[in-house]
């Protein structure tokens, strides 16, 4: 081979590293990004779960409406957020997110039938974190990733 080619075929590799460092990046980014709204989706859906048990349909039916509605309306949040950045994800990250939202919101609806039996404070609280630590974990996992 002649020097020329020699040099080209070394610029050509450099420049595909820097890309791939480019790209490598861009997917921790995009990580940590879904991992950081995993996170808040998993606060909030706990909180909204442990005030669904406080403003239960009995008590005061509007409440309830609009928490429900704010459930839905982060659910969505977080779709739209993974639809965004699911191309810049890192493999096995699309399946740990939705695992984790799979969970997360079964334990939403299974507590959601014991809204009208009277728990106690501690058992609401117990039930709104059990209910975030599946999308928590999730979120957390990839942050640190």
């Amino acid at each position: 081979m002649s020097p020329e080619k020699n040099e080209s075929l070394r610029r050509q590799l450099e420049s595909m590293e820097v890309a791939q460092q480019g790209i490598s990046g861009a997917k921790r980014q995009g990580a940590r990004q879904l991992g950081t709204l995993c996170i808040l989706l998993a606060v909030v859906l706990g909180a909204l779960h442990g005030l669904l048990h406080v403003f239960n349909p009995e008590r005061n039916l509007g409440a309830f409406f609009v928490l429900c509605a704010a459930a839905v309306l982060a659910i969505l949040a977080l779709t739209f957020g993974y639809q965004f950045l699911r191309r810049l994800l890192p493999a096995g990250f699309g399946r740990k997110y939705l695992i984790g939202l799979g969970m997360s919101l079964l334990l939403y609806g299974l507590g959601l039938g014991l809204i009208t039996a009277g728990l106690g404070a501690m058992v609401v609280v117990l039930l709104a974190i059990v209910v975030a630590m599946p999308l928590l974990f999730a979120g957390i996992w990839m942050v640190r990733q």
